[in-house]
């Protein structure tokens, strides 16, 4: 009879019924590439339809957040951010962001978005649900008057 369940266990496990250790469990913070592969989704979604695409970035359902990954957008004329996963971000000028010692990183966001290509920029930030900056990357890429990127964080 234990031959039995030793062969039940070991079918759960083959097949991701049980997990066999915590390390099969999904990771807390997506990756480099999820990320950029987040905003080269997005550039197709801006690309078809601006603000469809804006509506669904700041829906939770949406299809455009994954773990700690979202899209934020802004105006590529005015700055003003039209998507962020937190709502207090939406209207401020992303030029006038500032890491929490006061070094500012919103400009460089702003100027690192360039038609055609997907830019990098490092700086620190809060992860979705903290007070704590960490270090952060985001991909940046322009889709004529719009302007999105997706970081990640290190």
């Amino acid at each position: 009879m234990s031959k039995f369940f030793a062969c039940i266990a070991f079918v759960c496990i083959a097949t991701g019924l049980i997990a066999a250790s915590p390390s099969r469990a999904a990771p807390a913070h997506a990756t480099a590439a999820q990320a950029k592969a987040m905003l080269e989704r997005a550039v197709v979604a801006i690309k078809a339809d601006p603000a469809a695409a804006i509506a669904k970035f700041n829906r939770a359902d949406g299809g455009f957040r994954d773990r700690d990954l979202y899209v934020a957008c802004f105006d590529t004329k005015t700055g003003i951010v039209q998507s962020h996963v937190d709502p207090k971000q939406l209207g401020v000028d992303i030029r006038t962001l500032k890491q929490p010692d006061g070094k500012p990183f919103g400009q460089s966001l702003f100027d690192a978005a360039k038609e055609g290509t997907i830019a990098t920029v490092d700086y620190e930030y809060p992860a979705p649900g903290s007070a704590q900056p960490v270090a952060k990357q985001s991909f940046v890429a322009r889709v004529g008057n719009e302007a999105c990127l997706v970081g990640y964080y290190k």
